[in-house]
């Protein structure tokens, strides 16, 4: 039976936590394609690392072997005796690795289906890349790594002599397509509201926000920036140490702080817009009205016999120069008889008349 230790930690998994992003290996990628090809084509087999299968049947008869050791000698003690019970703590220590390293084989199996699944939509986080763990994720689940039992049951898997606890590594991280939704559709809804964003809405919104990613934590901030599933961090220069796990509460702010005024950004323009849209509706009314005057005053130049319009009733009906003109003409009318005999005076037809 093979012994390993298992107290590596998370930290130390083959290829060492990078507290930076940076791309996943193009050889991972293209290992892990042709690995998905090979099963595709019965060239390859889902499962456990190659040479595993021998391991694991020279472990369990080791185990089988300890656990009979157990019960003859239990066989022949009182059940009182310190030793009786020594050798009942080995039996059950026996069956609980069985069952142990069963529930790891049996989770590998269902892991190893879901990132193979994930690659092949594009679905796998660069989250990892950021942890660090992505290549070893990789050649994990396409059967890379060496494997180690520990007495317990547990699975550890290793390159160049670096062993991890599979619990350790287990898990892949995915995009955060459904926060990543939440916060888009919380941007539309932000331009439909067509008002800009004053400190205490500002407040508010980012709570929201803050709400939205408290169940992915880090992870979820880590898809949302390095994804490309919202706005806004394509064209950012990240701070690299922010991506240290002990930095966290301080990417969250950062993040916070982004998305915060991508919403404040989509608000204002949808103000902007209802502006823009009440100005050119004002502009029509104003350019309709502008040329309904000059249509007036070319007509009124074309026709100048046209002040005047007839009723149905075959009336005049008089227009505003009509009356200014009659009553010009009346004052000229009053002036006139008062003036006296060699008086100057100026008529409403703009002549200048002498009263003899």
């Amino acid at each position: 039976m093979e012994e390993v230790n298992n107290t590596v930690a998370e930290d130390q998994l083959p290829n060492e936590v990078s507290k930076v992003p940076t791309p996943l290996p193009e050889d991972d990628n293209a290992s892990t394609a042709a690995y998905i090809e090979k099963l595709n084509t019965g060239g390859a087999k889902l499962g456990l690392p190659v040479g595993s299968k021998q391991k694991i049947n020279s472990y369990l008869i080791d185990l089988r072997s300890k656990y009979a050791d157990a019960a003859m000698r239990v066989s022949r003690l009182r059940s009182d005796s310190p030793e009786y019970f020594e050798h009942v703590a080995t039996m059950n220590g026996v069956n609980q690795a069985m069952q142990t390293l069963a529930d790891q084989v049996d989770s590998f199996n269902e892991n190893q289906v879901g990132y193979i699944q994930d690659f092949d939509n594009n679905a796998l986080s660069k989250s990892d890349v950021v942890n660090g763990k992505a290549s070893a994720v990789s050649k994990l689940y396409r059967g890379d790594l060496d494997m180690k039992i520990n007495e317990d049951g547990t699975l550890n898997f290793g390159l160049d002599g670096q062993y991890s606890p599979y619990s350790a590594m287990a898990s892949h991280a995915v995009k955060d397509f459904g926060t990543a939704d939440k916060i888009l559709k919380l941007a539309n809804t932000m331009y439909e509201t067509k008002e800009p964003m004053g400190t205490q809405r500002r407040n508010l919104v980012m709570n929201q926000v803050k709400g939205l990613i408290q169940e992915g934590g880090r992870d979820s901030i880590l898809s949302l920036i390095n994804d490309d599933l919202i706005p806004g961090f394509d064209t950012n220069k990240i701070p690299q140490e922010l991506y240290a796990p002990e930095n966290y509460p301080k990417l969250q702010q950062y993040f916070l702080d982004t998305v915060t005024e991508g919403l404040s950004s989509a608000a204002n323009a949808g103000y902007n817009d209802k502006l823009t849209q009440e100005n050119m509706k004002h502009g029509r009314a104003l350019d309709y009205q502008q040329q309904r005057m000059q249509q007036n005053y070319d007509f009124k130049k074309t026709h100048p016999t046209a002040s005047r319009a007839k009723t149905a009733k075959g009336k005049t009906v008089k227009t505003k120069a009509d009356v200014a003109a009659e009553r010009a003409k009346v004052k000229f009318q009053i002036a006139w008889e008062k003036l006296p005999a060699g008086g100057k005076m100026k008529g409403p037809d703009g002549k200048i008349y002498i009263k003899k």
